[in-house]
């Protein structure tokens, strides 16, 4: 059984070998490339909020049903922590100083992108990390900014 095979059904395998011609090198370069872009933080700071969002009462039902001696507040607030922390991962590197920042920001300018900005602010109050609110406040209002200058 040649188990590189069986795990090239689910992408590049588990190790280097399954990278046999020069095109699929160059496309795993540009991917790693495409992952320092602002576009594709902003994207995945959205991702993360919104996952969390609608996979977060499966998983809190699932583990009610699986133990239920386990403390599902504990669980639902360790996972906003994991969500949130992640979330800020990715959109903590924005800098509204660069025009490249800037323009992924006008490309993410939905009520969605807002939405997520706004319960990551939410969440960080609770905690009372305002430093990291003004920061995404920051962002919220350069978008709002945006939108206006649009009209």
């Amino acid at each position: 059984m040649d188990f590189n095979r069986i795990f090239d059904l689910f992408g590049s395998g588990y190790d280097d070998s399954s990278l046999n011609t020069q095109k699929e090198i160059e496309e795993l370069r540009k991917l790693e490339e495409f992952k320092e872009t602002p576009a594709f933080k902003l994207g995945m700071f959205k991702k993360i909020i919104f996952n969390h969002l609608s996979y977060k009462d499966r998983i809190i039902n699932l583990f009610r049903h699986i133990k239920p001696e386990l403390n599902i507040f504990e669980l639902e607030e360790a996972g906003e922590n994991i969500t949130f922390e992640r979330g800020w991962d990715f959109i903590s590197q924005c800098n509204l100083k660069k025009e490249e920042w800037q323009q992924s920001l006008e490309l993410y300018n939905t009520k969605d992108f807002k939405r997520a900005l706004n319960l990551t602010i939410s969440f960080y109050q609770s905690l009372e990390e305002y430093e990291k609110c003004a920061y995404l406040k920051s962002i919220l209002d350069f978008l709002e900014k945006d939108l206006a200058l649009q009209k």
